[in-house]
């Protein structure tokens, strides 16, 4: 077999043909528990764009012939041999650590929101109704192991990656499992970061868009944002809408160490926490005067 040919060799399916199979699947890449070592979050990613690893634990990654040199421990010629023949590699084994099964919000309904008080909630956030429509839903919720188990919430709910929702209401900021990004391709080898579905929503009104060019990724979590680096180094560049504080500045600053292209527009709301406060105290929204 050719090394072109070899080097082309989908890492995920011959990670499948190990039994790895990934955690979840967002826009951009697979993601997964890494095969190096036992781990409760997953930090190892295949990027669907080119193909290649990124493991975030032990800052390895590469082509398919890397992956085989790393997790066998072999030199460049056996992993060809390795793979030109379809040999299967035996992986170190290792306990996976091991979480007591909770069950923690539960998902009643999903419906278009009709709710007169989520109407306000959503028009308080400077939102015209129709556009969270477009992206968010109304969402039926409980909490079956708290003090009132049978009790029935409502929330605007925003769906990730993984089919997990983000749910806010005047009286509820949580968020139900699995918990992850979402992304929105676009056309353009850009991309916008929002820390928060409010603040996509926020632009989308502030900048007079139905939907924008760039591929579009809501955190729903700061933390993801490093775990991107792979994706974010592939863009053109990369313009940052996340919160103004100090956890943003220390991510910035770890992107920027990491080679990434990106232009913090936090310069949009300066003053304000984020782009949804800003829109909202100087009525930029629906209350515009």
């Amino acid at each position: 077999m050719e090394a072109k040919e070899i080097r082309e060799k989908s890492i995920v399916e011959y990670l499948s043909s190990l039994g790895i199979k990934p955690v979840r699947e967002t826009g951009f890449s697979y993601v997964y528990m890494s095969p190096f070592r036992g781990e409760s979050f997953p930090s190892f990613h295949v990027r669907k764009k080119n193909g290649k690893w990124k493991d975030f634990g032990n800052d390895l990654g590469g082509n398919i012939i890397d992956l085989v040199m790393s997790l066998k421990n072999v030199d460049f010629k056996e992993a060809m041999n390795i793979l030109g023949n379809d040999q299967v590699i035996s992986l170190p084994e290792y306990e996976k650590p091991i979480k007591p099964p909770t069950e923690g919000i539960q998902i009643v309904s999903v419906n278009e929101i009709h709710s007169e008080s989520l109407i306000q909630y959503v028009e308080s956030r400077g939102m015209p109704i129709d556009l969270c429509r477009r992206h968010c839903s109304q969402i039926e919720f409980r909490f079956p192991h708290g003090k009132r188990p049978g009790r029935i919430n409502s929330a605007i709910g925003f769906k990730n990656d993984s089919g997990g929702w983000e749910l806010r209401s005047s009286f509820w900021k949580v968020s139900n499992s699995p918990k992850d990004i979402k992304t929105i391709k676009g056309v353009e080898n850009t991309t916008m970061i929002f820390e928060g579905f409010f603040d996509l929503l926020s632009a989308y009104v502030f900048f007079k868009k139905e939907k924008f060019k760039s591929d579009v990724i809501v955190l729903n979590s700061l933390g993801y944002i490093t775990t991107l680096i792979p994706i974010l180094k592939e863009a053109d560049n990369n313009f940052l809408f996340i919160d103004n504080g100090k956890a943003a500045n220390e991510k910035i600053e770890k992107l920027r160490e990491e080679g990434v292209n990106l232009e913090d527009c936090r310069h949009y709301f300066s003053g304000h926490g984020d782009m949804n406060e800003f829109l909202v105290a100087n009525n930029c929204g629906i209350n515009k005067k």
